[in-house]
């Protein structure tokens, strides 16, 4: 589990760190050609990105963490991938 620190301004007017848990984290794929983002509730892997693509990877993860998506309870549905005749 990673955790991030946070400045937050006590009671006292001193800023203090406070630690706050990331649902989501970027891991190694299992081929170590990729990056998966992991949600950490459901471990799930809600997208993989190429090795090369480690900074559009990580905006992602973060875009995450600060509250798109569905708050580390992503249902499993919404992850599979269908596909069309046409």
């Amino acid at each position: 589990m990673m955790v991030i620190g946070v400045l937050v301004p006590s009671i006292t007017g001193s800023i203090r760190m406070s630690k706050r848990k990331m649902n989501y984290n970027l891991v190694e794929g299992k081929d170590k050609l990729n990056y998966d983002v992991l949600e950490e509730t459901t471990h799930q892997v809600i997208k993989s990105f190429p090795c090369d693509k480690f900074l559009e990877a990580r905006m992602f993860m973060r875009h995450l963490n600060l509250g798109g998506g569905f708050d580390s309870w992503t249902p499993s549905f919404i992850l599979k991938s269908t596909s069309t005749k046409r």
